[in-house]
This record gives C-alpha cells, sequence and structure tokens, in this order.
C-alpha cells in the first residue's frame, strides 16, 4: 500500500476534496490508475463534506476503476452542467451541484 494510501485512515478532515477520471450517470466516479483511485475512496471516507472537482470533459465518461457511489459524495464543483441524465443520477443521490466560471 502507498504511503499516503496507508496513512490516510488516521486523518479526520473537515473538507475532503478529490478529482476525478470520469463522471458516468450510471457507472458513477472512477478514475484510470488504480493507485488513484484507492486514495480518493481513502480520502473521501475521513471528511465530513466529501467534493469532487472535475471538469465537464468527464461527463458521461467511464474509466476502468469505479471510486464510489454517488451517495458517497456530497458536492460536486465543475466549470458546467452536467447533461439531464447525470444531473437526475446526482439529484436522487442527494449530491449538490455547483458550477463555476472557468
Amino acid at each position: 500500500m502507498p504511503p499516503a494510501t496507508s496513512s490516510a485512515p488516521s486523518f479526520q478532515v473537515r473538507h475532503a476534496i478529490i478529482s476525478i477520471g470520469a463522471l458516468h450517470a450510471d457507472f458513477g466516479p472512477s478514475d484510470s490508475v488504480l493507485a488513484e483511485a484507492e486514495f480518493a475512496r481513502m480520502v473521501l471516507s475521513r471528511g465530513e463534506n466529501r467534493i469532487i472537482l472535475s471538469d465537464r470533459s468527464k461527463f458521461g465518461r467511464t474509466a476502468l476503476i469505479k471510486v464510489c457511489d454517488f451517495t458517497d459524495i456530497d458536492r460536486l464543483i465543475s466549470d458546467g452542467i452536467p447533461d439531464e441524465k447525470l444531473s437526475a443520477a446526482l439529484q436522487t443521490a442527494g449530491v449538490s451541484v455547483n458550477v463555476v466560471a472557468p
């Protein structure tokens, strides 16, 4: 286990913020690098407010490794509005979406 992943369980943070490789309405948040997916999963588990930062190019895409379910995050911050299907999945899971200017 990489040092960052092995030490993460000893932390408790207010805001757990991760980036992600892909966001798909059916598959959820995913990444293509196993170590990054495992670290992201661990970080999210240690935060009170679990946040994904993602640019809109990740919407509708899948990557090899599922990081978590949408119910495991509280907020998505992006530079674009998710499509209708992704928006519905996020809303069903109770995820708030914040769109910021690029």
